[in-house]
């Protein structure tokens, strides 16, 4: 029950894992996949129903779909991200190369352990089922990687008790360790300019909370915003992107912005923070002189004034 209601899609995969473990023979009682989705609908059905009825599970199933939200859309942005985006699919597909090499030396030595290699296995047949906002890819990486590097690391052990390596064997053993360690540096700190928030952009944050009344919107630039830590349930929380999803002009933005912020009955707060807007340059949406444009246009509008800055963030109050 703890599982349900902490993430939409772990106890998805708990299910499909004791189901995978029982149907093998390898997990007893044979009547835990069955509780697990009891539990799994009930909480569909009644916690969960008012969030399913604007959000169907299956809404964007598809292979296709699920492709181009997890791999075509993401390989974009400037050269740097797409860099970082490359080196973090490389090493994702050199580790899974190697778990399936040594899954097949595995089998070849009589040793292989059905269980890793069905919770390896089993994340993947939620790929196909949701493209969760072109993070899916990366949450079967995430429920598979576990028993993955357990296989991959079968590689580089010894084969035969008291064996000992050669000069040539130890040699690539220790650039495969590098080569791993320098690509999971920039895959992880790659996109550190939208990653990491300065104590000034923290500062605007509790600004924004301290300013905001209740009933008013929050506008950031981007979803990379260190937001909703207090007060969630009394404000609305949006993101240019979210307004704007196909054109971040001032032209067609700016209108879109300032009209949704002036109709809300409390006003609105526009948090354009140093990192939100990285975002969106670094992921090819915009320029910074687009964004430049959009906020110096926001700023002649009526009813919209500077109400915080430091050297990373600006806070734009717009009246109702």
């Amino acid at each position: 029950m703890v599982i349900c209601a902490s993430h939409q899609l772990t106890p998805f995969m708990v299910l499909i894992a004791l189901t995978a473990l029982t149907l093998s023979g390898r997990l007893w009682p044979s009547r835990l996949p069955l509780i697990a989705g009891v539990v799994l609908v009930l909480w569909l059905v009644f916690p969960a129903s008012t969030y399913l009825a604007g959000h169907p599970p299956l809404a964007d199933a598809g292979l296709q779909t699920a492709i181009e939200a997890n791999v075509v859309d993401r390989t974009n942005g400037t050269p740097g991200h797409l860099l970082v985006v490359q080196v973090r699919m490389g090493l994702t597909l050199l580790l899974w190369a190697l778990a399936a090499v040594g899954t097949f030396r595995d089998w070849r030595r009589g040793r292989l352990d059905i269980r890793v290699l069905l919770l390896a296995v089993a994340p993947f047949l939620l790929f196909p089922a949701q493209s969760y906002g072109g993070e899916m890819l990366i949450r079967v990486s995430l429920f598979a990687l576990p028993f993955v590097a357990m296989q991959a690391s079968s590689v580089l052990l010894p084969g035969n008790v008291g064996y000992r390596p050669s000069f040539r064997a130890a040699g690539a053993l220790v650039l495969t360790c590098i080569l791993f360690a320098v690509m999971t540096v920039t895959g992880r700190f790659g996109n550190a300019q939208y990653d990491v928030f300065t104590d000034d952009e923290m500062a605007a944050i509790a600004a924004v909370d301290h300013m905001a009344p209740p009933g008013s919107s929050i506008i950031s630039a981007d979803h990379p915003t260190p937001w909703r830590n207090q007060d969630y349930l009394e404000h609305r929380y949006r993101t240019i992107e979210d307004l704007c999803p196909a054109d971040l002009s001032a032209e067609t933005c700016g209108p879109l912005i300032y009209g949704y912020a002036r109709h809300n009955a409390a006003g609105a707060y526009l948090l354009l923070l140093r990192s939100s807007e990285s975002s969106l340059i670094i992921q090819g949406q915009t320029t910074a002189t687009g964004l430049g444009e959009l906020e110096d246009w926001l700023d002649t509008q009526v009813g919209v004034e500077l109400a915080y800055s430091n050297a990373d963030a600006r806070v734009y109050r717009v009246g109702p």
